[in-house]
């Protein structure tokens, strides 16, 4: 339910192998798949750990040797563990609006070294930078984005060139590159290819594609999951190309728009699709509900996909409980996430070889 009130504040703030076809340009590729292509299916059975805190945490990353979990309930609000143990191992990130302070952690992006993270910070634009071995509680260094230009960025994902790939909510463009200092690099990508011939301003077709935005720089990938339609947008840094992934009941639930240009959803067409993304050297894994919305409270989000970077779909993994964030460690062959069915606690699977 937390992440479900989060994307209604979206809203308002904005007042997917099996076959594939390129639509507008070059530079845009659809790949379609059905529940028909998925042959790989696997069932798993989770294990808990106890993190040893009573902790109300809703996203985590995972770094080469630790596991970053936020806490939304506590004045020290990012929570470093080790892997080899969960052991926890240090607790930073002091609440507040000062120098090296953060006011929320919904969204983390990945750093060049490997066990820092960074957290994206909604009210401020604010970008504040972890370590598992800091020292101080505070962030070990920010990016404030105090450009008029990151007011019109609802997210921001820092590259390994000293840029930000942000999703603008006043711009046609599905990704814009925006340097530190806020000039505009480059834009990629054109919302209404995805509906041609609707007339609509630029705030509703943002606010029709919503999802928890992910970052892998060391792999050039920026991941837009969609909740609202079973469609992935999928940036790649490198080439410039854009992979729509979408699948697998191809559905897309309907939206009114206001006078005012915003959408407003339609609950009797609206369907959960993809709730979180996790990246990999060689794979995008999207966890995944296909539930009808108005039938049940919560995510209730038991499938993960398993696709290439191409987007095509590999396999099935069948969850026996519903997450709302995870990240996949192809190294250790485990799959770490957090469930509202089992709250405060780590949920682990082992991934099949």
């Amino acid at each position: 339910m937390r992440y479900l009130a989060y994307l209604t504040i979206i809203f308002l703030i904005s007042s997917c192998g099996s076959n594939s076809s390129d639509e507008g340009n070059n530079h845009y590729h659809i790949v379609h798949f059905s529940e028909a292509d998925i042959k790989d299916v696997h069932h798993l059975k989770h294990q808990i750990i106890d993190l040893n805190a009573s902790l109300n945490p809703n996203a985590l990353m995972l770094l080469e040797n630790h596991l970053a979990v936020n806490d939304l309930g506590s004045d020290s609000i990012l929570h470093f563990y080790d892997l080899s143990n969960f052991n926890k191992i240090k607790k930073v990130g002091v609440r507040g609006n000062g120098p090296g302070e953060i006011t929320d952690t919904w969204l983390f992006f990945e750093d060049e070294s490997p066990n820092k993270v960074w957290t994206l910070q909604m009210e401020n634009r604010k970008m504040s930078l972890f370590s598992a071995n800091q020292a101080d509680a505070l962030a070990e260094s920010e990016i404030q984005t105090a450009n008029e230009a990151f007011f019109n960025a609802f997210y921001m994902a820092p590259t390994n060139d000293s840029s930000f790939i942000c999703m603008m909510f006043n711009s046609y463009h599905q990704f814009t590159e925006l340097s530190h200092s806020g000039d505009t690099i480059a834009t990629y990508g054109d919302w209404r290819v995805l509906h041609p011939g609707k007339k609509l301003p630029p705030t509703a077709f943002f606010g029709m594609h919503q999802g928890r935005f992910a970052s892998s720089p060391q792999n050039s990938l920026y991941i837009l999951p969609c909740y609202t339609s079973d469609i992935m947008e999928v940036f790649n840094h490198k080439n410039k190309n854009i992979t729509s992934i979408r699948g697998p009941i191809n559905h897309r639930s309907d939206y009114a728009i206001t006078e005012e240009g915003t959408p407003a959803l339609k609950l009797d067409t609206w369907y959960k699709h993809y709730a979180a993304v996790s990246i990999s050297k060689d794979h995008i894994y999207g966890l995944y509900s296909g539930e009808k919305g108005v039938l049940k409270s919560g995510l209730n989000a038991k499938r993960i996909f398993r696709f290439n970077h191409d987007g095509q779909i590999l396999s099935e993994y069948k969850l026996d409980l519903s997450l709302e964030s995870f990240q996949v460690s192809e190294r250790h062959n485990k799959i770490y996430g957090l469930s509202d069915e089992v709250e405060g606690k780590l949920v682990i699977y082992d991934l099949p070889i």
